[in-house]
């Protein structure tokens, strides 16, 4: 028998074609059909209450001013630093989109007026400055200064309004951001500041001599860092530690429960009661033979050896017949590995104890120091944040003072700004119905492709053979038509229901490559009832019959009632008639198909008589369901078959079939596909 391994079956496995991918398509049709539909109606109703809005444009230029440049110092005779283009453009587009504009816009235009159905449910404008937010767009036109506003709502006149009051609030807002100071008021500050940036210096750097530091939070960070790698490997430690000791104990539990030797070998002889006993009865009937040749029956000492002779005979049925002559022990190998385990796991502990001493002293060491950095911490950041906030102060007075002594008398923050595009409004308003309707056609198409993705993930039945290579990691033998025809014809003959000459051909060539005694035995077998093993036995031996030489019987095992072989051949249109009178074999008239009566006990006695007599047997096994028959008789046949019907039988179902099988000692060939359906139109079929 041929044994496969998950990775050898795996192998076996048909490859994945077009036909495989679009059969769950068209099994699970209907309901991706409706998945489709759905998304699709609900676009259609959207879009049927979609209202039409309208779109105001505007356009502004954005100009390198004095705004964006820097010089290096007050006269400006240093290197200056400017921002580029997109900086620019980039800084002019969150003016434009702050809120504080969208507030003051929707005020001066009128929230209801802009808004005129909306129904808020809380603060009214703020929730009109969100939706404001959403219709409003900002962009900036690509490689260039123009940035481009798009303002969206269903009232063309309103759009305009609005759009235009924005850009006026702009400019406003910009000259209020890039306004200037007056150089003579910053400089009694810029005096104080710098005087007390000296004091804060020089305390800071004093304190920091004291205490050994000199950047405190890089030395915090490290002293942390160092602190956190040897709790970690104190936890590691502690940890090897706990499992050698559980180990080690564990282990010399075991040593302590474990014998030291073992019995090796024992050998059996013939048990000496026996041998005398035997003896003794070859004595005896070799004395009643003499006995007998001197004197006529019934005399009284031929009487007694024939007592004698029962009572040893009996004496002999209930002797022992074989006894223990040699028994050798020798060191037992389990306690060998445990007592060298138990050994190295005390060797690690002691190990692990030692390094967790030499942890714990560099752990109090850093902790030491944590410590003492965490009180002087506050002291130091307080320092160091004066520093820090005066002197970004300095920066900022200087900057200021500087920039108003070169331009104290310029206002140029209109001037950088120019109007291309006043608000404009599209003469037709957009309902966007068209990308309604697209979005439900992409969301119904996903929708019915995750909806066949899914079912086809929890179906638990096979549908076509690759399902059944892939949920049973077994070949399909043979895949057979729901509704190829049959039964009987009309000149009488009965012919196959399912089976084609193609398919009993290939049975045979696989059985002859397998079995490896005289005859072959074919084994029919279904983990639940209705699954067409009867009517695939019958088939198989009419075809095999009739264009073969063979003798074939089907051997009907605990059939169910109505069920039987030979009742499903007449009921076909058979005429059976038995080849011996009171036999247990049917024959069909004008074949060599046989068929047996049904078999209820022996059916392994029954199976060897058969294999001598008959070329070919077919075992129709009962199912799983009714009888643990079919699995028990498995290991006797050439080559067992798993009968699946198709859409009906679940895979859970059949791999137990398949693993009872296997653990009775014998292995399941193949599987046979039952009733299959195509589910592919025919014309589309033929041309994949």
């Amino acid at each position: 028998m041929l044994q496969h391994t998950d990775t050898d079956r795996q192998s076996l496995q048909s490859p994945l074609t077009l036909r495989e991918l679009l059969t769950p398509v068209f099994f699970f049709g209907r309901a991706a059909l409706l998945a489709f539909i759905i998304p699709v109606v609900l676009a259609l109703v959207a879009a049927s209450f979609a209202k039409p809005v309208y779109v105001a444009q505007s356009r502004l230029l954005i100009l390198l001013g004095s705004d964006y440049v820097f010089n290096g110092d007050a006269s400006g005779a240093g290197q200056g630093m400017s921002f580029d283009r997109a900086q620019i453009v980039h800084a002019e587009t969150e003016i434009l989109g702050s809120k504080d504009i969208r507030v003051r816009a929707l005020q001066a235009i009128g929230v209801d007026r802009v808004y005129p159905n909306a129904h808020w449910t809380g603060q009214g404008l703020d929730e009109a400055t969100e939706r404001l937010d959403k219709d409003l767009k900002i962009e900036n036109v690509p490689q260039s200064n123009v940035i481009e506003l798009t303002l969206k709502n269903g009232n063309p006149a309103v759009a305009k309004a609005l759009l235009d009051k924005i850009v006026e609030l702009y400019i406003e807002r910009r000259r209020e951001v890039f306004g200037r100071a007056d150089a003579q008021a910053l400089a009694p500050e810029r005096a104080d500041l710098e005087a007390r940036l000296g004091k804060s210096e020089a305390a800071l750097a004093a304190f920091a001599n004291a205490h050994s530091i000199g950047d405190y939070n890089q030395e915090l960070q490290a002293v942390q860092t160092q602190q956190a790698q040897l709790q970690n490997e104190m936890e590691t430690v502690d940890q090897q530690l706990a499992t050698a000791s559980a180990r080690s104990a564990a282990l010399a539990g075991r040593v302590h429960n474990t014998q030291a030797t073992v019995e090796l070998m024992t050998d059996n002889g013939r048990s000496q009661q026996t041998e005398d006993l035997t003896k003794q009865l070859l004595d005896l009937q070799n004395r009643r033979r003499e006995a007998a040749a001197k004197y006529q029956d019934g005399y009284p000492l031929v009487a007694e050896l024939d007592r004698q002779i029962a009572t040893l005979q009996s004496n002999l049925a209930a002797a022992p017949q074989a006894q223990v002559t040699l028994t050798r022990k020798g060191v037992n190998p389990v306690y060998q590995t445990l007592d060298t385990e138990m050994a190295i796991a005390q060797s690690d502990s002691a190990g692990l104890a030692s390094g967790r001493k030499r942890i714990e002293q560099s752990l109090q060491t850093v902790n030491a120091r944590l410590a003492e950095l965490m009180n002087i911490g506050p002291q130091y950041r307080d320092l160091s944040r004066d520093v820090s906030t005066i002197e970004t102060a300095l920066q900022d007075v200087t900057k200021r003072a500087e920039d108003a002594s070169v331009e104290a008398s310029l206002d140029r923050s209109h001037a950088n700004v120019r109007v291309i595009q006043a608000a404009e409004v599209q003469a037709h308003g957009h309902s966007g119905r068209l990308p309604l309707l697209a979005a439900g056609v992409v969301l119904g198409l996903a929708a019915a492709i995750a909806t066949i993705v899914v079912l086809y993930a929890l179906s638990e039945v096979m549908v076509s053979p690759y399902e059944v290579e892939t949920k049973l990691k077994l070949p399909t033998i043979v895949a057979t038509p729901r509704g190829r025809g049959g039964g009987r014809r009309k000149d009488g003959p009965l012919k196959a229901e399912y089976l084609s000459d193609s398919d009993a051909y290939f049975i045979v060539r696989l059985l002859a490559s397998l079995s490896k005694k005289e005859g072959g035995v074919v084994e029919l077998i279904a983990a639940v009832d209705g699954e067409g093993v009867t009517t695939l036995a019958i088939d198989l031996a009419l075809l095999v019959a009739a264009r073969t030489e063979l003798k074939v019987l089907i051997l009907d095992i605990e059939p169910r009632a109505g069920d039987e072989a030979s009742a499903r051949m007449v009921q076909r249109g058979g005429h059976l008639h038995q080849v011996s009178p009171g036999g247990q074999v049917l024959r069909l008239a004008n074949t060599r198909a046989y068929v047996s009566r049904p078999i209820s006990a022996d059916a392994l006695k029954c199976l060897e008589s058969a294999r001598a007599h008959y070329d070919l047997v077919i075992i129709d096994a009962p199912s799983l369901e009714s009888s643990y028959t079919g699995v028990a008789i498995a290991r006797r046949a050439d080559l067992v078959l798993a009968v699946v019907e198709a859409e009906r039988t679940r895979a859970a179902v059949a791999n137990n079939l398949i693993d009872r099988i296997a653990a009775s000692g014998a292995e399941v060939t193949g599987v046979i596909l039952n009733k299959r359906r195509f589910h592919i139109p025919r014309m589309i079929y033929s041309k994949l």
